[in-house]
């Protein structure tokens, strides 16, 4: 065995290399059959706390929500629509392969000290909301590096819920991504959040009206 494998530690679907200080996502074809139980057990198989490859696993993490929306036995073929949509994820993780994120936030040529600003952004969309925070490098005054530092997201739940409320769900989501971040990286000069909705920020401002407990938490 080499050293760089008995180095290398490796939990589920993740490596880390200490010796380059990066995380690995090796992300291999389950195969497993066409059902609603062959889905959940392929997709959670994929190990990542940080949820750095939540784009690549969203689809695949949607496909059993459906199914259970559509209350199918857990040994029932699956149709042929989620059967496409099954083999297009496969093909696209099989093309990814190995995916590798560096641990070190500032890029390999900066030179100097610096405390960066963390930014962290919500948004939501039909099919679920999701949180991004990034912390931003000026190496020179040519370009920004930025580098993702954490992300999350999260499904609507089953029964119908008002975009009003997911984005605000979105919202409480992020504030809870910039406490751990902030509790756990405590060198950020500046903490920024950011929203595209305009009702979220008029809930947060308006000191004069009374909201409901949802809105209110």
């Amino acid at each position: 065995m080499s050293r760089k494998a008995m180095n290398t530690q490796r939990a589920l679907s993740v490596e880390w290399d200490p010796q380059c200080g990066s995380l690995c996502f090796r992300l291999r074809t389950p195969e497993r059959p066409l059902t609603r139980r062959g889905f959940l057990g392929a997709v959670w198989l994929f190990f990542d706390p940080p949820e750095l490859a939540a784009p690549v696993c969203l689809t695949a993490k949607q496909l059993p929500q459906e199914l259970c929306q559509a209350d199918l036995g857990w040994n029932t073929p699956v149709s042929e629509d989620h059967s496409a949509r099954w083999h297009w994820w496969l093909n696209l993780i099989k093309s990814i392969g190995v995916a590798w994120y560096s641990r070190l936030l500032s890029p390999g040529n900066f030179v100097g000290v610096c405390t960066p600003e963390l930014h962290v952004l919500s948004d939501l969309s039909e099919t679920g909301y999701g949180v991004a925070s990034y912390a931003p490098f000026v190496p020179n005054d040519n370009w920004v590096a930025r580098r993702l530092v954490f992300g999350k997201f999260r499904f609507p739940p089953l029964k119908t819920v008002g975009v009003p409320r997911l984005e605000l769900a979105a919202t409480a989501l992020a504030t809870r991504v910039y406490k751990l971040l902030i509790e756990n990286l405590p060198n950020f000069s500046a903490a920024t959040l950011r929203t595209a909705s305009h009702i979220v920020l008029q809930c947060i401002s308006n000191r004069s009206t009374r909201f409901c407990t949802f809105v209110a938490n």
